[in-house]
């Protein structure tokens, strides 16, 4: 038997800006509480589209915690697992911690 392998360079690793993630968590702590903000134990090196975008502007990539009450988020399926459950109202969370980055970062910018 012969085989050819192709590989296909897909995506790179993301990864983040120190400052922007400081950045947004005093962000997500304002909007939300102190305590509602945490860095991953054990980052994951991970392959997203949004790591192009980190390629050229810096970042970091933030994760809103959806797990529905009674299941612990440590042991719960992760998000591409076919049994994986969201609670859909963390979403409105989600924006006003997006609207607030957006409005802060704005407010840098030169008139």
């Amino acid at each position: 038997m012969t085989a050819h392998v192709s590989y296909l360079d897909g995506y790179p690793v993301t990864h983040t800006s120190a400052d922007e993630t400081d950045f947004a968590g005093t962000v997500v702590a304002d909007v939300l509480g102190e305590d509602t903000f945490s860095l991953l134990p054990q980052p994951f090196s991970a392959s997203e589209d949004f790591s192009r975008a980190l390629q050229s502007v810096p970042g970091t990539f933030l994760g809103l915690g959806a797990t529905p009450a009674g299941l612990n988020p440590a042991s719960a399926p992760f998000n591409h697992s076919a049994h994986a459950a969201y609670d859909d109202a963390v979403l409105p969370l989600g924006a006003a911690i997006h609207i607030e980055l957006a409005i802060r970062r704005l407010a840098t910018l030169p008139s």
